[in-house]
């Protein structure tokens, strides 16, 4: 438990609590967030929660940081310029056919580089527009709601709660309660993590980094396009190397 100071309360609603003076989001406090007074449903009761608190009355989602959007174009076209750099190289580099060393390469490369292109525009997108792993609202991640923030918004305020809470222990998913997104993120196990990024203002599950190129969150899901993102980079140069070397224009004494 956080060692800096903390003052106790009870409260009928709320139940025993304690609000630690910590402003690190990314810490957790270890509040008693389920001595609920009758006022508030029970624990597995979401029907009933989303009676007392429908999701369209939950306060709106964070705003993005800006690099959340110039990231992503900026990643965008430094990939799309790559795309058209070594396509257009790889058919500019090629010399006289007769000269070829390696035919059936010469032939093949701009096919060869539009598909790897094509391939690196696909992963792109995903990356940026597949929100994998992002923790979205719903009936199965809002609710319960902690009594200390579901005081708070039955009265129409957000929560002044400024650390993020433990859910009740050994519950697969109710592992801590963001108190920016609200929502439940499972609990950490092994490599398997729950982080709110502070680019992309969202909750992740099975988070990995934020990427500063694409301006997104790498998580398991699209773990697969950032590896073939970079896989296809080192084949595109290598690809570049081959057809100078095999198709490329050499000096006219190498002919005679």
């Amino acid at each position: 438990m956080d060692a800096s100071p903390s003052t106790e309360s009870q409260d009928p609603l709320l139940g025993s609590s304690r609000f630690s003076d910590d402003s690190d989001l990314e810490g957790e406090s270890d509040l008693d967030m389920f001595g609920f007074s009758d006022v508030l449903p029970g624990v597995e009761d979401l029907d009933a929660w989303e009676a007392l608190l429908p999701l369209s009355r939950l306060p709106p989602l964070p705003d993005r940081n800006p690099k959340f959007w110039t990231q992503a174009f900026a990643g965008a076209c430094v990939v799309l310029g790559f795309c058209i750099t070594f396509v257009v190289s790889a058919r500019n580099v090629r010399g006289d056919p007769a000269h070829w060393s390696n035919p059936t390469w010469c032939t093949a490369v701009d096919s060869v580089m539009t598909c790897l292109a094509l391939l690196a525009l696909f992963c792109t997108s995903f990356i940026i527009f597949g929100r994998q792993g992002e923790i979205c609202r719903s009936k199965t991640t809002c609710y319960p709601i902690p009594a200390q923030v579901a005081k708070g918004l039955l009265a129409g305020q957000r929560p002044a709660q400024n650390r993020n809470i433990s859910g009740p222990e050994h519950h697969p998913m109710l592992g801590s309660y963001c108190v920016r997104c609200l929502v439940w993120r499972p609990r950490d196990v092994d490599s398997h993590l729950s982080h709110h990024c502070r680019i992309c203002q969202r909750c992740f599950v099975e988070f990995d980094h934020h990427c500063g190129v694409f301006g997104r969150c790498i998580v398991e899901g699209n773990m697969p396009c950032f590896a073939t993102n970079i896989a296809l980079l080192v084949l595109a140069i290598l690809a570049m190397f081959l057809t100078n070397g095999w198709c490329g224009e050499l000096p006219d004494e190498l002919y005679e």
